[in-house]
């Protein structure tokens, strides 16, 4: 008995039926006897059907029958984890309803979703360049995308900069139903990153945080809550000053987030009269660090008694017991706080001291060489921080004369290990204005994830929508590593951070395996650790099979041949 493949053809054109049929001798003649017609099958279905009557028989496949093909192992576990996040935040539906309010919909010829969602995994699990991606896509379990197109994978980036605005406010009520998010304070702080060619318009030279002076670079600006989850960021020009950010900042969050009253918490580069008086103008408070050295404000706050400094021992956001003596100023409508930290004074003290004897060595080699004053003046003025600490130039014969500053020495001497807050809310608290402003290093680690777990730089692409959109998908990604971490915090000093938890997920992978040109995946065991993020998360067990299709990349001639030494090509 066999399944006979049979052709007809009908008004000239060719169709295919199957027969199950019998064959048999007459006469010393081969025949075959019709047992039953089939409509057409593809090879799979027919191979279901041979399985399906081996059952009947009660007979099992054999290796020589049928063999199994392991293909290869992909990631699996922290997608899905993932997934179980973006659900939960239901970003999908926020993306959709922002194309809408936006009318963009109609405009876009794809699905938008799942190459942000890729892309946004990618910049957590793997980050790298959109080309890497290309690779990681081959192998990791995303049913979303059965063909990756390179070209929409960029274009995503520029249609998702279009709607960031109001994806990012529809987030941040999803995310204060979700986790009952008290946003009393708003922490806010500014950071850059730069370009390795010139970059977008909007990149130029300016004050850069990563030491690449000679470098392009933006400035990308970022407010959180307390609790560290991103309410909104900009990207601006590379040459703004930090302080000029600051009301741009508080319109976004007055008009566009609706936070009628909050307190702002910032840091000595973003105070200024004007920002003070803007945020009082828009009714909210601040907690602001003063600038030690330049203001007269500073000068007639700091107490030199250490016996009127209160102690205060405090948890900082590491779960690392801290001690910091205090003193309070109160005024009608401000308050200030001079806080002293004796373990950063001696290393203060520390590095007055090597300074100081730095700039002696460099007078003194100055002095060895006999030069008009002239000369003398010019080495003078190269020697870094020289200003701070001596007085020197020509006097009325034309002499060159240097003096050393005892009071400025002394005054650093007396702001080593000190810094000092002010407020308009005068009923905080001076423990509780210390503990928001130690809060602000929430966003320093925010700017730390982003340029090393993340890898935001280097960024490889040239167009300006494009870059914003990497930098978008950046913090979104941060914003689900941040949602990641939530989930342990009742933990606390045993906490898993969102790397550790990702990192023990990625054990669990998935075997893609061939069987009769039928391909699925089955998943391997779970371990322990991995059972309790599971059930930390509420993520029940993992299907156990899956059935896969084969997965492409389409690239561009250039893009294949950047990827050449990757062995990447479309399949």
């Amino acid at each position: 008995m066999f399944i006979k493949k049979c052709k007809s053809i009908k008004n000239g054109k060719s169709y295919y039926h199957y027969q199950i049929a019998h064959s048999y001798r007459d006469n010393g003649k081969i025949k075959h006897k019709t047992i039953a017609n089939l409509p057409h099958l593809s090879e799979s279905d027919i191979s279901s059907l041979i399985r399906g009557l081996q059952k009947l028989q009660a007979s099992p496949l054999t290796l020589k029958q049928a063999e199994l093909h392991c293909k290869k192992i992909i990631d699996f576990a922290p997608i899905e984890v993932l997934n179980h996040i973006w659900d939960t935040l239901e970003i999908s539906t926020i993306i959709r309803q922002a194309l809408q309010n936006s009318g963009a919909l109609v405009k876009i010829k794809f699905d938008l979703i799942p190459y942000i969602k890729l892309l946004t995994f990618f910049r957590l699990l793997n980050p790298g360049s959109e080309l890497k991606l290309s690779k990681w896509f081959l192998n990791i379990y995303f049913p979303e995308l059965k063909v990756l197109e390179y070209h929409k994978l960029l274009r995503s980036l520029g249609y998702v900069m279009r709607i960031k605005n109001e994806i990012e406010t529809l987030l941040f009520e999803k995310q204060k139903d979700l986790f009952h998010l008290d946003v009393d304070l708003v922490f806010y702080d500014i950071t850059s990153t730069y370009f390795e060619a010139q970059g977008p318009p909007i990149a130029k030279k300016g004050y850069s945080r990563d030491h690449r002076k000679d470098r392009n670079q933006v400035v990308i600006a970022l407010a959180i809550t307390k609790d560290g989850f991103p309410i909104g960021h900009e990207v601006l020009e590379g040459n703004m000053a930090d302080k000029n950010t600051v009301m741009n900042m508080i319109d976004i969050l007055k008009s566009r987030f609706k936070i009628d009253r909050c307190i702002f918490v910032g840091d000595r580069g973003m105070i200024s009269k004007k920002n003070l008086q803007y945020l009082e103008e828009k009714g909210y408070k601040y907690i602001f660090a003063l600038r030690r050295r330049r203001l007269i404000e500073s000068r007639e706050i700091i107490e030199k008694d250490p016996g009127k400094y209160s102690g205060y021992r405090y948890t900082d956001i590491d779960d690392k017991d801290r001690f910091i003596h205090y003193f309070e100023v109160c005024g009608e409508k401000k308050k200030y706080i001079v806080c002293h930290n004796a373990e950063r004074a001696l290393t203060d003290l520390e590095k007055l001291e090597k300074k100081i004897k730095k700039i002696n060595e460099q007078i003194e080699k100055i002095n060895k060489t006999k030069q008009p004053s002239d000369k003398i003046i010019k080495r003078f003025c190269r020697i870094y921080d020289i200003g701070r600490f001596y007085n020197y130039g020509l006097n009325k014969k034309g002499n060159f004369y240097y003096k050393f500053k005892n009071e400025a020495y002394e005054y650093e001497k007396l702001i080593a290990g000190k810094y000092i807050l002010k407020t308009n809310e005068i009923s905080l608290k001076a423990e509780e204005i210390i503990i928001a402003y130690k809060n602000l290093a929430r966003i320093e680690c925010s700017f730390k994830d982003m340029k090393d777990f993340l890898l935001i730089r280097p960024i490889f692409h040239q167009n300006q929508e494009n870059i914003l959109g990497h930098i978008f998908v950046t913090v979104l990604a941060y914003m689900l590593e941040r949602v990641l971490e939530r989930y342990f915090e009742e933990e606390g000093k045993n906490r898993i951070t969102a790397k550790r938890a990702l990192n023990n997920l990625s054990e669990i992978k998935l075997v893609v395996n061939e069987l009769e040109g039928r391909i699925f995946g089955t998943i391997t065991e779970k371990t322990k650790e991995v059972e309790a993020i599971m059930k930390k998360l509420g993520i029940k067990n993992f299907t156990k099979t899956y059935y896969l299709e084969k997965k492409e990349v389409r690239l561009p001639p250039k893009a294949k041949e950047k990827l050449a030494k990757y062995d990447i090509c479309s399949r």
